[in-house]
């Protein structure tokens, strides 16, 4: 069938932030007395940000509610993403620009706040090239659950098999790839070794050209 769409997340597919989020939680877990295993952030990677916040309550036995948790991982990650960046993955920009020159429909589907996805988008010369953006704020329930998938697909008017998805956390795969959408696994060595249910897996957006997208609903 021929590709109606391409839809990416955000935080370690298309900038370089989970870093930036490690350095963030590592900096709250360690200024509250605990020492922050830099090995957990693939529990959270993908996950909506109050699940991830009730995560860390649970693994470092946190007094403050997951709320509260979650307000205070943002101002620290807020600070050090305006210090810093975060920068555009390896190949990230050429695809997209490939893809948006094609006139083939490209969305967002994040756990980013609007707000910060936008601005992300504006600063990398990239919010004018989607042509939707759902956070997870919009569903019902957030990844791994299929929800915010299954609503870029209907705001862009197409079915999820013939969409290709780009993740880079097994959450974010089980997402899209339960919501039907076929699934590249864009694997960060510093926090997954592997991204089960993808159908394809790459090292860097640098192999993908939109040739090879095509190729994976062309079955």
């Amino acid at each position: 069938m021929p590709l109606h769409a391409v839809m990416f997340d955000l935080d370690g597919t298309l900038v370089d932030s989970e870093m930036l989020w490690t350095k963030a939680i590592g900096g709250m877990i360690n200024d509250l007395g605990k020492t922050y295993d830099p090995a957990f952030q693939k529990n959270i990677m993908g996950t909506p940000g109050v699940v991830a916040s009730q995560l860390l309550k649970k693994e470092y036995d946190l007094e403050a509610p997951a709320e509260e948790i979650d307000r205070v991982k943002n101002v620290y990650y807020e600070k050090i993403r305006r210090e810093h960046g975060p920068e555009a993955k390896p190949g990230a920009d050429r695809l997209l620009r490939e893809i948006h020159a094609a006139g083939v429909p490209i969305a967002l589907a994040t756990s980013a706040e609007r707000s910060v996805a936008e601005e992300i988008l504006r600063n990398l010369g990239w919010l004018e090239m989607f042509k939707e953006i759902v956070v997870t704020a919009e569903v019902q329930n957030g990844k791994p659950a299929p929800d915010i998938y299954l609503e870029a697909a209907r705001r862009i008017g197409c079915r999820p098999g013939s969409c290709v998805a780009f993740e880079d956390s097994p959450n974010g795969v089980r997402s899209a790839a339960s919501a039907g959408l076929v699934v590249v696994g864009v694997k960060d060595t510093r926090y997954v070794a592997e991204l089960p249910g993808a159908a394809l897996a790459v090292s860097s957006l640098e192999e993908m050209t939109l040739d090879r997208i095509r190729a994976l609903v062309a079955v």
